[in-house]
């Protein structure tokens, strides 16, 4: 008889890190319950390999027997009964299955190039999850040029493909993700309306579950110390791959003017609020790089949750981590510029709209005193209790890692 297993799918070994500290909570607490966690890069099994797609050596090594995942990094620690599996081809994942009956936390996309992993689901009769507990917004990106044939494309492949994935599962040619969970109490209410897409059952999820966010989950169950002693910004990450597939082209005259004005600001804050400056970067920026730019501050990476708990204001630009800090109720800044990619100052714009966080354009803002702006960030802290209550702590005092968990294992084990 075939033993069960929970498994993690990913696409891109270069977004390891990245999905281990965004998801370190969860895998922790998947690593408690169970015997073993299998990490199974799918990108292989795609129709074409990403000749990228390769593990980061600084950051990981395997065995290449056993394919143990050792972890270099020390931001990165994990519990030692996760194993990654990096399969070369549809025969290695076929000799994989032979003694394992596995569930799968569905990570890869949907993509038309991904299509091969859904039908090798299908095939193999593999039952999925889906995570969706970031609780941030949702905005769609296009192509920052009318004209750029390769963006265009790029965004027709990603829509496109999401589109033929779910209609392929309404006609059984692809599986449909068995559990949706999801911290978003919008989205989980307007499923539960009668709609054709319901009376026929033409949503790709078979049931969703609400649960809250992540961000929830890791400040109940870990219960940090709230201090007010730092300003942090969240750093714009330029060469993001999304906003490149988009067009995007960061030019290094454009940056330098962009960051001059960023340090200007600020030395306004650290001089009139006398709070030390940290910076916090994405898993995939370039440390070395960024630490030249702020040269009088501290740049960190893996440390930005620990950061915003102990923060008296936050700053931002686009990024989803940014929930932590509303969940705190945190004095919160969306900062934009002109200069900024197209699709980044769009994602900017939606937090300040959507969820009432003060704005301010580098561009043309005049500090007028410390008073006055204390009093404006106090003001926009009330707009964002009702985002918090839709797409954070939608369910009431529950963990969400404990709903998954516990529902996982009455329902497939």
């Amino acid at each position: 008889m075939k033993k069960k297993y929970l498994i993690y799918c990913i696409n891109d070994l270069n977004k390891l890190n990245q999905i281990i500290n965004s998801d370190k909570l969860i895998l922790e607490k998947i690593c408690q319950n169970f015997d073993k966690l299998f990490i199974i890069n799918t990108g292989n099994l795609r129709f074409y390999k990403n000749k990228n797609d390769k593990l980061d050596k600084k950051n990981f090594s395997t065995n290449k027997k056993k394919f143990n995942l050792v972890i270099k990094n020390k931001n990165l620690r994990l519990p030692k009964n996760i194993i990654l599996f990096n399969p070369q081809g549809v025969k290695d994942f076929k000799n994989f299955l032979k003694d394992k009956d596995i569930i799968g936390i569905n990570k890869f996309g949907r993509t038309f190039n991904d299509l091969k992993i859904h039908f090798l689901f299908k095939y193999f009769n593999i039952k999925q999850i889906q995570v969706s507990d970031l609780g941030n917004i949702q905005s769609d990106i296009f192509p920052v040029k009318k004209y750029d044939i390769s963006a265009w494309f790029n965004k027709f492949k990603h829509d496109v493909g999401h589109m033929t994935t779910v209609a392929l599962s309404n006609f059984g040619l692809v599986p449909k993700i068995d559990i949706r969970f999801t911290s978003s109490k919008k989205t989980f209410k307007s499923l539960r309306k009668n709609s054709l897409f319901k009376k026929f059952n033409l949503f790709y999820y078979k049931q969703h579950i609400l649960i809250n966010s992540r961000a929830y989950d890791y400040i109940a169950s870990n219960n940090p110390k709230i201090s007010e002693k730092k300003i942090v910004l969240l750093d714009l990450m330029f060469k993001h791959s999304e906003f490149l597939d988009m067009g995007s082209i960061p030019k290094p005259k454009v940056m330098k003017e962009f960051y001059d004005k960023v340090n200007k600001f600020l030395n306004v804050l650290e001089t009139n609020y006398k709070k030390k400056i940290v910076i916090c970067l994405h898993p995939k920026d370039n440390l070395k790089e960024k630490e030249k730019i702020f040269n009088k501050y501290k740049v960190v990476k893996y440390e930005t949750q620990k950061n915003i708990t102990e923060s008296f204001l936050v700053l931002f630009f686009d990024t989803s981590a940014i929930v932590d800090a509303i969940l705190l109720k945190k004095k919160i800044i969306v900062l934009k510029s002109n200069l900024m990619d197209k699709n980044s100052w769009m994602i900017a714009d939606d937090y300040h709209k959507k969820v009432g966080i003060f704005k301010i354009n580098l561009d043309n803002y005049e500090f007028k005193s410390k008073k006055a702006l204390l009093s404006q960030l106090n003001k926009s802290k009330i707009n964002q209790l009702n985002y918090t209550k839709t797409y954070l702590a939608p369910d009431g005092n529950n963990l969400g890692f404990e709903k998954i968990i516990k529902t996982i294992k009455s329902r497939f084990f």
